[in-house]
């Protein structure tokens, strides 16, 4: 991906219809949204069944460890990321 995308991607953008039903899908399990329309989405977008567990595992991983971070006050020994607008 290119530093472009990479931005797009942390704000919930996607330059595809598939891979924005993607990033659709994981802020609907992030946020308790309305799953059933954001699984219509994917499907209409070609995403796999597959490619739905792929997104929905990755996004429970990054939920777990950022919640377990969170909690044992992790110190970040790498620079954070560069803001986004």
């Amino acid at each position: 991906m290119s530093e472009d995308e990479i931005i797009e991607a942390r704000k919930g953008k996607a330059s595809c219809e598939k891979g924005q039903a993607m990033l659709d899908l994981a802020g609907a399990l992030l946020e308790n949204g309305n799953l059933d329309e954001a699984f219509d989405a994917a499907r209409d977008a070609g995403v796999t069944k597959k490619e739905m567990l792929e997104v929905a595992g990755h996004t429970a991983l990054n939920w777990f460890t950022n919640s377990i971070n969170r909690i044992c006050r992790t110190q970040v020994d790498f620079p954070p990321a560069p803001d986004i607008e």
